[in-house]
């Protein structure tokens, strides 16, 4: 008997059997802290998405905007290839030597314009093919109706 008392009393035991007497009474406001989370989540993107969408319908109408969006991205593209091009002949011509035995924060900051016009052209040419979609839905209305 004072074995089973002893076992009872064990710190490890008390904490487990508070623990679940804890999150049995927290757990209904486990649940709505939870669920306020994902509403308020699933809200913030939704209003993300409206800001863009509300972009997107008011640059569509302008074909010259939707013109300069395609040509920044294809710049972008232009800008990252020559980026990769000209290190790749840095380091072929010998004019990087030992690119290998510098620390890793260097060769990063040598490699970084790659990378940010990589990400800058993924950005752009994402939002141009989303605006090339959009600006194919343009209705045509009796203004702009063009077989008079």
């Amino acid at each position: 008997m004072e074995d089973m008392l002893s076992e009872i009393s064990t710190p490890n035991l008390i904490a487990s059997a508070f623990l679940a007497v804890v999150v049995v009474f927290l757990n209904p406001i486990i649940d709505k802290s939870r669920k306020l989370i994902i509403s308020s989540s699933i809200s913030f993107f939704r209003w993300l998405r409206l800001n863009d969408l509300k972009r997107i319908k008011k640059q569509r109408q302008n074909g010259d905007e939707v013109t300069y969006q395609t040509v920044k991205a294809h710049a972008y593209g232009v800008l990252f290839f020559s980026s990769v091009a000209a290190i790749w002949w840095f380091l072929i011509f010998g004019l990087i030597k030992g690119m290998n035995n510098l620390p890793a924060w260097a060769q990063i900051v040598m490699t970084l314009p790659v990378y940010i016009f990589e990400v800058l052209w993924l950005i752009q040419i994402a939002k141009a093919k989303e605006l090339v979609k959009f600006r194919g839905k343009l209705k045509v209305t009796g203004s702009t109706n063009r077989l008079k």
